[in-house]
């Protein structure tokens, strides 16, 4: 009883946490005041492995599903193989998480992002549930919550990298690296956490996966052009334009062109001198969203600001 008073108390100190620096200390703090929400941040700082908006709605699903857990940990008599100090350390750096990102330190916001993807991890792994209803109601998500903190922990570093103003080939490097990371994790835990004598269920951390898969499917979708399946890409091959990514410091800038058809002989005169140019972040430019291309046509950047 008392140690699911305190698993609870501390889930409460976190969630307080996340919510207040998610909203400027509930409207409290100003647009100016140096704190940024999450809807900012990400329209400030973008990479190549930013998911689409709509893969964060599985914050909610988490929060819900570790109430029902913290519940079922209430009223439970013993749950084999709970380790409280995990739990702790994870909301604690859950807690320390969100001052950190909303003051866009994201190097330290990375770090505590990982340390809440160990922990979780680890107390995924001890739990002990001999049936899946217990599974179902405490370590479904815990491990669901360690696969996104997996997850978003690869996505922060990426903007990391692009926020101190790496270069472009760079960038991309991590993204395929971190695409192909977030996959090795995945198999990795999953065949390590099956192996060994740690669980009685065989799918324990199939829900870490689940969320690694979710995260790679946004990423994959906000990457997508919009209708590109049944289009060409909006960038005809035929413009002469430079297709060696520049770099504005701050973010990757990319040569983008505000036309879909053949270019005009004016447009073609000039296309090798793009005039037009996205980057993140741009805080002296207006935050409003513009849709941005590679070259190619393969990568499509969102939440950046168009510069003339």
């Amino acid at each position: 009883m008392k140690d699911a008073l305190i698993a609870l108390a501390a889930f409460a100190l976190q969630t307080l946490s996340v919510f207040a620096f998610n909203s400027r200390l509930f409207g409290l703090l100003k647009p100016g005041s140096g704190f940024y929400t999450n809807v900012e941040m990400a329209m400030s700082y973008t990479s190549l492995v930013t998911p689409a908006r709509w893969a964060f709605a599985i914050w909610g699903i988490i929060y819900t599903w570790e109430s029902v857990a913290l519940t079922y940990l209430f009223l439970a008599s013993d749950v084999p193989g709970w380790n409280l100090r995990l739990w702790l350390l994870a909301n604690a750096f859950q807690a320390i998480w969100a001052p950190l990102f909303s003051t866009e330190r994201l190097a330290a916001s990375t770090v505590a992002l990982a340390g809440i993807a160990v922990s979780l991890v680890s107390l995924g792994a001890s739990l002990r549930c001999a049936s899946g209803l217990a599974y179902g109601l405490i370590a479904a998500p815990i491990w669901l919550h360690a696969g996104w903190a997996c997850a978003a922990s690869i996505v922060n570093l990426n903007l990391t990298f692009a926020a101190f103003g790496t270069p472009a080939a760079t960038q991309l490097a991590v993204a395929f690296a971190s695409a192909a990371i977030s996959g090795g994790l995945g198999v990795g835990i999953v065949s390590q956490v099956v192996s060994a004598e740690s669980t009685a269920l065989a799918f324990a951390p199939l829900p870490l996966a689940g969320a690694l898969c979710w995260a790679l499917a946004a990423v994959r979708a906000e990457r997508e052009p919009a209708g590109a399946r049944n289009r060409q890409p909006a960038i005809a091959s035929s413009q002469p334009f430079d297709m060696r990514p520049r770099l504005i410091r701050g973010q990757c800038a990319l040569p983008t062109s505000s036309r879909t058809t053949r270019p005009t002989q004016q447009s073609a005169r000039s296309a090798a001198t793009p005039s037009r140019w996205c980057s993140a972040p741009a805080r002296q430019a207006s935050r409003s969203p513009a849709s941005c291309w590679w070259p190619s046509g393969c990568f499509k950047l969102r939440g950046c600001s168009s510069l003339s």
